[in-house]
């Protein structure tokens, strides 16, 4: 999957991009996120998370960038890795079979506000949009 995320404007926005599952028994069937950026509204800092077990367990990976300038992710996600690139650099590999889903997902992105992000003004527009100038998936095809 490729993924080029243009910048938002409101510092209190919450971007994810993600591969839920499908079935929607979360997390016992993992949630991937390859970018969350909660942190403090300057988009300097991105997370990949993944959410697994019944207690919602997180492995997590921190990243820096400009976020506020448009980027790109490519995620592999094989039976025997979980791999993420962001702008070609790879940052998340996964190899710990527990960690990678079994069952089908499908790619979501969502905006949020909330306890990691700032909170909104009454200035500010009641609806946000998330800009993405693309998303491509291929098949995994086997070995």
């Amino acid at each position: 999957m490729g993924v080029q995320r243009q910048r938002d404007r409101w510092p209190w926005l919450w971007p994810c991009i993600q591969l839920w599952p499908t079935d929607g028994k979360w997390p016992q069937h993992i949630e991937l996120d390859s970018f969350e950026s909660p942190f403090d509204g300057k988009r300097l800092r991105g997370l990949a998370t993944i959410h697994y077990a019944p207690n919602n367990l997180q492995k997590s990976t921190e990243y820096d960038a400009d976020f506020n300038q448009p980027h790109i992710w490519v995620v592999e996600w094989r039976p025997n890795a979980y791999v993420i690139y962001f702008d070609s650099k790879q940052i998340v590999n996964v190899t710990d079979k527990t960690l990678i889903p079994t069952t089908p997902h499908h790619f979501v992105a969502q905006t949020d506000m909330g306890s990691w992000a700032d909170v909104p003004t009454s200035k500010e527009p009641t609806r946000i949009e998330l800009a993405l100038d693309y998303v491509k998936q291929w098949s995994y095809l086997g070995s």
